[in-house]
């Protein structure tokens, strides 16, 4: 499979081929590296389980901002990853595919992006549902598996962004 960074370029590419659209869809990017400080924050917080993985990203990329794609599609900045326990971000799903999980992005209606920390890197999304005490209550049989890996979810991230393309070059 290919590299985060291979990914991320043609995720680049993507992107410029969506602005060409319109202006109206010059607002999606991936940011610039996290810097040192960042980073040192982001070992702090991202459990061991996934914390290789996710370092090596952010020393990439501090967050990816696809708010034209689709309903919207966020991978969140390390600020924001700090910032999920006062947010009230789940890290437990109980019921369907019960297990610890660590949010790592969002869409635009309030559906988020989560890893699993079982060790099988799998890349959940959760519909919006009830989130108390940090413990995400979905429907039944509502949670979807996304991606495997970070570069899976980044491979995802291209595919809807270039599907998005189409549909727009399309009408």
């Amino acid at each position: 499979m290919a590299t985060a960074n291979e990914l991320l370029d043609r995720l680049r590419e993507s992107i410029a081929r969506l602005a060409s659209c319109g202006d109206h869809m010059r607002d999606n990017r991936i940011s610039p590296p996290a810097d040192a400080a960042a980073l040192q924050e982001l070992k702090n917080i991202v459990p061991d389980e996934v914390a290789k993985e996710l370092i090596e990203l952010y020393r990439l990329c501090d967050g990816i901002i696809l708010p034209d794609v689709k309903n919207g599609l966020f991978l969140h900045t390390i600020a924001q990853l700090s910032r999920a326990k006062q947010n009230m971000l789940p890290n437990i799903i109980v019921g369907d595919k019960a297990g610890s999980i660590f949010v790592i992005g969002s869409d635009g209606g309030g559906s988020l992006f989560a890893l699993r920390l079982d060790g099988s890197r799998e890349i959940l999304y959760l519909p919006t549902a009830r989130i108390d005490n940090n413990t995400y209550f979905g429907e039944p049989n509502s949670i979807e598996m996304v991606a495997v890996g970070i570069a899976g979810f980044l491979a995802w991230l291209i595919l809807q962004t270039e599907e998005f393309r189409d549909e727009l070059e399309g009408e």
